[in-house]
């Protein structure tokens, strides 16, 4: 990974370099809703009443980006898609006298997945002739957008036991790569214009991920406890789907 940083980083600035003057850089800051394909994990979950189906995570981001001309935007991201689900379930406390004492547990599960890589946006409404005017359109920018990069995925989780004392707990963490790629369209509108600008920004598209088999610590794939080798794959985390989202880009 960080090769393709250092190599982005000299690309960036060998177009800098060559340039007559110094290109537009901002900063981006958005928030995202992903659509997921959990379907392995989904089949791991054997009570979906006590355990809710994962459909969805949420996805806080950021980016750099420096804008080469008015065609082309080019820049390097992060961004943390997550989902976290937090149940109950009810548990039996043999008590001394031989009666039974229900007691609330709690079982926490994480699914996420940290990406990084590179970005290319082309943006085409000067070809549409928005730009011809000074109005409302002037500050509309309209691109499609291209991401591509490695990801880190993992899943937690822990169940507390509330019938013992002290409170036992129990825990399972596996994790794994992928290779994410995005494609979507986007709208930015500009607030302010000068001397710094400011936009908000409106995405949406889909996300391909391509994950790998998760081990635990000890290299071990995860697969379930009722495993078959011609019924039961192994279990990865799918975060392929739609997405849609909002952002903020301050720059010069």
């Amino acid at each position: 990974m960080k090769y393709i940083m250092l190599f982005t980083i000299s690309l960036l600035c060998e177009i800098i370099s060559a340039q007559d003057s110094i290109p537009s850089t901002s900063f981006e800051l958005g928030y995202s809703y992903q659509q997921v394909k959990m379907n392995r994990f989904n089949q791991y979950i054997f009570d979906p009443v006590d355990f809710k189906l994962v459909k969805h995570c949420k996805n806080p981001n950021l980016a750099f980006n420096v804008r080469i001309n008015k065609t082309f935007e080019l820049g390097v991201y992060g961004e943390y898609q997550f989902a976290k689900n937090i149940t109950y379930p009810i548990q039996k406390k043999l008590n001394p006298d031989f009666t039974i004492t229900l007691i609330e547990g709690v079982s926490t599960r994480v699914l996420r997945t940290i990406n990084t890589g590179i970005s290319l946006t082309f943006y085409y409404d000067h070809f549409l002739g928005l730009k011809n005017h000074e109005n409302a359109w002037d500050r509309l920018n309209l691109g499609v957008e291209t991401n591509g990069g490695v990801g880190f995925n993992s899943y937690y989780q822990e169940d507390q036991n509330k019938t013992t004392n002290p409170i036992g707990f129990t825990s399972r963490y596996f994790k794994g790569k992928a290779l994410h790629l995005n494609v979507g369209a986007i709208v930015e509108y500009l607030i302010i214009k000068s001397p710094l600008f400011l936009a908000i920004g409106f995405k949406g598209g889909y996300q391909f991920y391509f994950a790998e088999t998760m081990k635990n610590k000890v290299g071990k794939e995860w697969r379930s406890a009722s495993y078959n080798p011609e019924t039961s794959p192994p279990i990865n985390l799918n975060f392929s789907g739609f997405y849609y989202g909002v952002y903020l880009k301050i720059g010069k």
